[in-house]
């Protein structure tokens, strides 16, 4: 992965993290710091658990970098692991996205080869361009729970045309 891609996957994962881990910072404590603050400090924490140039488990962080991500004594030690936790689940969630990009991308290689320009096909693969380009804006586990009815129609009702692909 490129830098520029690593940067722009680490600002989702930042972006993610702060919006489930904003419910336990209480909203009088984020009242004094912003955003930015806090998620350059949730950053640099992925950064620690991420880097091989780093020997950072989340017990070394909480207590021996403190300096670095408790700025203002906005985020605490526990704070850490919930970010590790949070980490971990952002895998399982881009995961999960990427299994249905990967299976709409599929369906539409599948829909162009056997469109010969018929306009009902053209309608569905506009359509399914549109989720495509919507599931990118999902940022819950919930968000993406709402994809799986149309998965499992698509892979019902062109269960033939997939197999043979």
């Amino acid at each position: 992965m490129g830098t520029e891609a690593f940067k722009a996957e680490l600002d989702h994962e930042v972006d993610y993290i702060f919006d489930n881990l904003s419910n336990s910072i209480q909203n009088h404590e984020r009242v004094y710091h912003n955003d930015s603050n806090i998620k350059a400090r949730i950053r640099q924490i992925l950064i620690f658990l991420r880097s091989k140039d780093y020997l950072y488990d989340v017990p070394m962080i909480a207590k021996y970098r403190k300096f670095d991500y408790q700025g203002g004594q906005i985020l605490q030690e526990h704070h850490v692991q919930m970010i590790a936790n949070l980490d971990v689940e952002y895998g399982k969630f881009r995961g999960q996205m990427q299994q249905i990009i990967d299976f709409l991308t599929k369906l539409l290689r599948v829909l162009d080869s056997n469109s010969e320009g018929d306009l009902e096909i053209q309608n569905e693969r506009q359509l399914i361009v549109a989720h495509l380009r919507n599931l990118e804006k999902c940022k819950s586990f919930g968000e993406l729970q709402e994809y799986q009815p149309l998965v499992q129609f698509y892979k019902q009702f062109y269960k033939i045309e997939l197999e043979q692909a």
